[in-house]
């Protein structure tokens, strides 16, 4: 070790691994010093070096990153590997110039041949690519450079240096296997325990908010190193316990977003204050040892003795276990998070009040020691803190005064470094304001509410009004010649001002007499009396005597506001009363109120303050007004006239008020009539609907009505009216009469409800002696009593067989022959017209019919209506349904099963449909079958249905539907439909004609062929077959063909028995067809293929054989164009051996149904 400025540096050039346990240094005097700490592991170990070239493998940061290399050397056989350290595997170092790595590892072997190409590294990783190459291999060592461990053999000729040039600008951390590739053997040179550990974290430490902070203080704040604050600076009023912690994963590749990383080791920061004087060095370690999690620690931060200060963190940066290091916010940048610790509260001190001094006398609740002011205030407060919460400030009225609002605040920064801050308040509106201000700093320190001075503000004059009252009552002077008032009036003048100075008040009434003299009183300071609720001064006079009066008064007060002179309106006294009188000049009436002439009013007033516009006069009149005239004035005296000239009935009082409100006495005049017109007579029926002109089939209500003024009931007379050649019925009683409110119309009726002939006359005078036009009511009759009618001989909705002549009665007081209508309709046969005789019998119209004729034609269902009309309309209705029915049931078949009955065989099994049409419903139904001679009988529901139609007026129709089921066998068959219905017919289709008579066939006719058979020779010109045909029916033809040549057919008669055929010779092969039909279309067809019958058969065998053209197994095209449909053929092809004549005979069918 060498000295150097105070500075000694130990070098360590011997091969091996080396840790730093103790530092002693001795002084020239023998004094020592021991530092005993952590310094780790040196970053040279061998036999696996680093090449110091290029400043690899130098302690020395480059870019604050480093390179690594690691190993421990261990002797396996012939061949020596270094392995990777377990217990701090991370040394790091960056490629200066190129980026390369460089390993020399020492290998040991007898084998002299050896080469750089034997040797490569390869990675570990599953299915791995990864291969290093050995670049170069030299035969000896140098001994400087290894360890001692190693020297017993590295001296030997076979040992060589192998050297690998490492891509380091990638980085890694991986194991590897050294290999040895020799003879075509690749032999794996290091134990399994033992990899070759190549580590490269060529990265800082990447900040991505895992570097946590949490300062406790008077609250907790937790914020992530280089990320600022959301606030921007944590206060405290207590001392702050930093905790960083840091949240970082080790070399695993996927949690490095697919890089390598070391790992966070730990942190250093410096702590300075507001002066930017470094006051705490710190950091810490967040893991101990590789491996292990990461944990925070804890670094306090204190309040600064003066109790209030600032602290920043500056120079912080976090690096990791290869020495990488990352500046947050850069290299010497400081965390944007600012500490402020402060445990003194703040204080508050007034300095001014409207920009004067304030005195200590204004410290006080008293209004006499308050500042008055008219004006707007404005006053200024100084806090001071150094830290202050401005929003915190808050201002407190004090019980039952005001407080002023602040209105303006100054801007506050940390960067300030300021201890004061003033800001003003400012007092707008009127009030008695004693408040406390009180606030905090920004670490909530609270201060002591500081009190303010007494401030009043008043900006109103005071406010005088005068109240005037007479007779208990307030009133409002609008001057001399409107306001009159007839009692003494009481003046009182009120001051509002609650700061008013008394001193200052001046107040009078002055005036003139009724006798012209003048009149002035003044009110002094003793005459007001103070309401301090309401901050009012009151002073009140009274005003007895009559004259012209006003009041006058003028105050100031304290805050110097000074009132307009105040000036009353003008009032008079006057208390005199008015006196009135009133005089007719017609006074003699009839029946004590009635006049038949006009009657003339006058009235008289004698007053000194007289007002046209103040009396009242009140007229009831029923009709028309009476005519007033205007007032005459003539001094105290005033008169005018009322004149009633029309009819009506008055009464009327007249009473007046002077200007003073004094009132005269009421003078009332009894009502009375003036009538000169008689009664008007009018009479309105509710009911005007006539029928033949004077025929009334409902009630009807006569409305009498009586216009008149003067009415009494008692002088009303309604009598009946006298009619030749026709009896009155008595009249009905007369309701009371009602009159209108008016009373000059009156009203009575006369309610017509029972049958009979009316006719009236109405006489009336009113109390006047007028005497009214008799009126006269038209003559009408009331009917409200419908015809009587009735039907007899025959009942309703009966069936009938027998003897058919209905008969018709009515009667009715007002009938006529045009009011008789009777019809009589047919369901099938319409309008009817029958036989019969109309008599009259005992008051009674009697209309018998003649009974029907029994003919088939009036079978029939029948309505019978007959509708009675008498002369007022009354109406009666009656109906009569029944049926003629002496003929029963007719049948109709329905169009499939005609056709099925038309053509006599089938052989398809169908719907049978009959349907049965009678007038009545009926009682019995029965449906069976005969099939060759035995009968059953079906079940509805289950072998048929019914549908049926109809109502009671109209026919009926029930239709068979008889399931196909009942025909599916074979035979013959016949279909009986019987019934009986309610007028007692009995009947069935066949009786009636309607016979269902067919036959089911389903077998078709059966066909034996002898003589003949499919590939037959026959050596002659010509070949007889015998055909047997039979059908369990009716058999209808029988056809052979040769190909498309008819041979022969023969009719259903003319086949007797069995029928020969000569099939005629050809000098070709034939097929041949039979065909037999019955009468219900089923079909036998018979094919008989290839068939030759020639002299010469041979030569046409041989021909046949050489052409198989010209033999076919289908059918021919040429029959089909003969008619013969092979179409839905369904074939049988089996052999039926029959013994005819010693000969084997096959038989084919071909069977066909028709449709």
């Amino acid at each position: 070790m060498t000295p150097d400025s105070g500075r000694y540096t130990a070098e360590l050039n011997n091969v091996g691994s080396y840790t730093i346990k103790d530092i002693v240094a001795t002084d020239n005097c023998g004094n020592t010093g021991k530092y005993s700490g952590l310094f780790g592991y040196s970053a040279i170990t061998y036999p696996v070096k680093v090449t110091p070239s290029n400043g690899i493998g130098t302690s020395e940061k480059i870019d604050d990153r480093q390179l690594f290399a690691v190993g421990e050397g261990s002797e396996m056989g012939n061949y020596f590997i270094s392995h990777a350290g377990v217990d701090d595997p991370w040394y790091f170092a960056t490629a200066y110039e190129n980026d390369t790595l460089t390993l020399t590892m020492a290998v040991k072997s007898d084998d002299l041949s050896l080469k750089s190409s034997d040797f490569y590294l390869k990675a570990r990783e599953d299915e791995s690519e990864d291969v290093i190459a050995c670049d170069d291999i030299k035969s000896k060592l140098n001994y400087n450079n290894w360890s001692y461990f190693y020297q017993s053999w590295l001296n030997d000729s076979n040992t060589y240096t192998l050297t690998f040039n490492i891509d380091a600008s990638v980085e890694a951390c991986d194991e590897y296997d050294l290999y040895l590739d020799k003879y075509g053997v690749q032999t794996r040179v290091n134990a399994e325990d033992k990899p070759v550990l190549i580590r490269i974290d060529n990265d800082s430490p990447v900040i991505d908010n895992n570097i946590k902070a949490a300062a406790k203080g008077s609250s907790t704040v937790s914020y992530y190193l280089g990320v600022k604050y959301e606030d921007g600076i944590i206060y405290s009023s207590k001392d702050v316990d930093l905790t960083i912690s840091a949240n970082d994963a080790l070399a695993e590749k996927s949690n490095h977003n697919g890089k390598y990383s070391s790992g966070i080791r730990g942190i250093s920061y410096n702590v300075i204050d507001d002066d930017g004087d470094i006051i705490l060095n710190a950091g810490g370690f967040f893991r101990n040892y590789y491996g292990e999690t990461p944990r925070p620690f804890t670094v306090k931060l204190g309040v600064p003795s003066g109790g209030e200060g600032m602290l920043f963190i500056k120079n912080a940066s976090v690096y990791d276990w290869a020495g990488n290091r990352t500046y947050i916010n850069g290299r010497g940048g400081a965390d944007p998070t600012c500490f402020i610790l402060d445990n003194k509260a703040p204080t508050f001190e007034y300095k001014s009040v409207d920009g004067n001094p304030i005195p200590e006398s204004a410290y006080s609740d008293s209004e006499d020691k308050a500042l008055y002011f008219n004006h707007d205030v404005e006053g200024s407060v100084l806090m001071k803190e150094s830290y202050p919460d401005l929003s915190s400030i808050e201002v407190t009225a004090v019980n039952g005064f005001d407080k002023p609002a602040i209105s303006s605040f100054p801007s506050y920064s940390p960067d300030d470094k300021k201890s004061e801050y003033s800001f003003n308040y400012t007092v707008s509106k009127e009030g008695d304001y004693l408040f406390d201000i009180s606030g905090k700093d920004m670490c909530a320190n609270q201060s002591s509410a500081a009190r303010s001075p007494h401030v009043i503000v008043d900006k109103t004059a005071p406010d005088i009004s005068v109240e005037y009252s007479t007779g208990g009552h307030e009133v409002t002077p609008e001057g001399k010649d409107k306001s009159y008032y007839g009692n003494s009036v009481k003046v009182t003048v009120k001051i509002t001002d609650k700061h008013l100075d008394p001193a200052k008040i001046e107040a009078s009434v002055e005036g003139t007499k009724y006798d012209g003299t003048s009149f002035s009183e003044e009110f002094s300071s003793g005459d007001f009396s103070y309401d301090a609720s309401a901050a009012k001064w009151t002073a009140s006079k009274t005003l007895d005597a009559d004259g012209v009066y006003y009041v006058s008064a003028k105050a100031t007060d304290r805050a110097g506001n000074e009132s307009d002179r105040f000036k009353g309106s003008e009032f008079t006294v006057d208390r005199t009363s008015p006196e009135v009188s009133i005089n007719f000049d017609n006074n003699s009436p009839t029946n004590e109120k009635y006049y038949k002439s006009a009657r003339t009013a006058t009235i008289r007033v004698k007053d000194y303050t007289f007002s046209e516009n103040q009396t009242e006069l009140v007229i009831n009149s029923s009709d028309v007004a009476p005519a007033l005239s205007a007032w005459s004035n003539e001094g105290m005296s005033h008169t005018m006239t009322v004149t009633f000239d029309h009819d009506g009935i008055y009464d009327l009082s007249f009473k007046t008020t002077d200007k003073a409100e004094n009132g005269s006495e009421e003078i009332r005049v009894a009502s009375f009539v003036i009538d000169t017109t008689a009664p008007r007579i009018s009479v309105v029926f509710d009911n005007k609907d006539a029928v033949n002109d004077s025929y009334y089939n409902s009630s009807r209500k006569a409305t009498i009505v009586v216009d008149e003024l003067s009415f009494d009931k008692n002088m009303v007379a309604v009598t009946t009216q006298a009619a030749t050649g026709m009896k009155m019925n008595a009249l009905p009683a007369v309701s009371a009469f009602a009159s209108t409110q008016g009373g000059e119309t009156h009203t009575a009726s006369l309610s017509f409800e029972s049958d009979g002939n009316y006719g009236f006359l109405i006489n009336a005078s009113d109390l006047a002696g007028n005497t009214a036009e008799t009126y006269v009511s038209d003559i009408f009759t009331i009917d409200k009593t419908a015809p009587e009618l009735s039907i007899e001989g025959v009942m309703n909705y009966s069936a009938n067989n027998g003897t058919v002549a209905p008969v018709i009665k009515y009667s009715d007081d007002n009938i006529s022959g045009s009011g008789v209508e009777i019809s009589l309709k047919g369901a099938n046969n319409g309008t009817v017209e029958p036989e019969f005789s109309d008599i009259f019998d005992a008051g009674k119209h009697v209309i018998a019919f003649a009974d029907f004729k029994h003919i088939k034609e009036n079978d029939d269902l029948y309505s019978l209506i007959a509708r009675v009309k008498d002369k007022a309309g009354n109406e009666v209705e009656k109906e009569l349904v029944f049926s003629v029915n002496r003929f029963g049931s007719v049948y109709v078949i329905d169009e499939d099963t005609q056709a099925i009955v038309d053509g006599y065989y089938t052989n398809k099994p169908m719907e049978v449909s009959v349907t049965e049409i009678n007038v009545d419903r009926l009682t019995l139904k029965e449906v069976s079958i005969d099939r060759n001679g035995d009968i059953s009988v079906l079940k509805e529901g289950k072998d048929y249905s019914v549908e049926s139609e109809g109502t009671d007026k109209s026919w009926k129709s029930f239709t068979y539907n008889i399931s196909s089921e009942n025909f599916r066998k074979d035979g013959r068959y016949s279909v009986m439909v019987y019934s009986e219905d309610r007028a007692g017919n009995k009947q069935d289709n066949r009786s009636e004609g309607k016979q269902v008579d067919f036959a089911v066939d389903t077998t078709a006719p059966s066909v034996v062929v002898s003589g003949l058979k499919n590939n037959g020779k026959y050596e002659e010109d010509g070949h007889e077959i015998t055909i047997d045909v039979t059908d369990n029916m009716e058999l209808v033809d029988l056809a052979v063909y040769s190909e498309e040549e008819l041979l022969s057919s023969y009719s259903s008669e003319e086949i007797d028995d069995t029928i020969v055929i000569r099939i005629p010779a050809e000098d070709k092969p034939q097929d041949i067809y039979i065909s037999a039909s019955d009468a219900a279309g089923n079909i036998t067809e018979l094919k008989y293929d290839n068939i030759i019958v020639s002299a010469d058969a041979g030569r046409i065998i041989s021909m046949a054989d050489s052409d198989k053209s010209m033999l076919s197994d289908g059918v021919d095209s040429g029959l089909l164009s003969k008619g013969i449909s092979i179409r839905n053929v369904a074939i049988m092809i089996g052999s039926i051996s029959l013994i005819l004549v010693g000969m084997a005979v096959a038989v084919f069918f071909f069977i066909r149904k028709r449709k």
